[in-house]
């Protein structure tokens, strides 16, 4: 509707900022965009138009069927004032693209993004140290940053409480990750971790142990903790 014919027959602006001059987050749920092998920005021609990216500074993507990885990445490039990224991937592989893309432009949108929120399936207790570094590699400047640990993937189960010495060797594996994000991340000031399980009786996280790996050897920073067997919070 919003066409050269509107504009003229009412004289009225369709610049996309004076049709919404206050709108500051882009919401995209349960919308597929279909690309074109030829021209992949063919994907978000039809809503190019109608967004003041200028003055997006959150976006928020539910479901990885909402957007395709090159729609995103084109998306995070024209919105350029992004401050604050959620990604919602039941399939792993928006941020997985994100965090191995060696795209200069891209890399250089990513180091304005301050605020990170992320459930990614694929984001388990033993592989999210490896996430991690990635992370602090392509978003160095994050302030707040958020995220999932599920307790498997692919039908694998991790059941610390069911095996030898599994409580002390996934308190560890929590515990080193805490330190790798509180020195990697040298902005950060709120860290939120969610431990998803499908039985909270066999989570992988054991607040009195980690409290007590914490009081004996600190972070490298002063900090504030809150710990459950589904959470973690630490104020920095």
């Amino acid at each position: 509707m919003l066409t050269k014919d509107l504009e003229e027959s009412f004289q009225m602006s369709t610049s996309a900022i004076d049709l919404f001059p206050r709108a500051n987050q882009l919401f995209l749920h349960g919308y597929k965009f279909k690309t074109h092998r030829r021209d992949p920005g063919n994907c978000i021609s039809s809503m190019s138009s109608l967004v003041p990216w200028s003055l997006i500074t959150n976006i928020s993507i539910n479901h990885s069927d909402a957007i395709s990885v090159v729609a995103l990445q084109s998306i995070l490039r024209m919105a350029y004032n992004v401050h604050k990224l959620i990604i919602f991937d039941d399939r792993g592989v928006l941020l997985r693209a994100l965090l191995y893309s060696n795209d200069n432009l891209e890399l250089r949108v990513n180091q304005q993004v301050k605020s990170l929120d992320i459930y990614d399936v694929t984001w388990t207790l033993q592989n999210v140290e490896r996430f991690c570094i990635l992370l602090s590699n392509r978003f160095p400047n994050l302030k707040t940053l958020s995220f999932h640990i599920l307790d498997s993937y692919d039908q694998w189960k991790w059941r610390p409480s069911r095996i030898i010495d599994g409580k002390n060797k996934s308190t560890k594996r929590i515990v080193n990750l805490i330190y790798l994000l509180v020195d990697n991340f040298k902005q950060l000031v709120s860290l939120d971790i969610y431990f998803s399980d499908e039985n909270f009786s066999d989570t992988a996280c054991f607040p009195h142990l980690i409290r007590r790996q914490l009081y004996q050897y600190p972070p490298s920073r002063p900090h504030r903790l809150q710990c459950s067997s589904n959470r973690i919070q630490l104020w920095l």
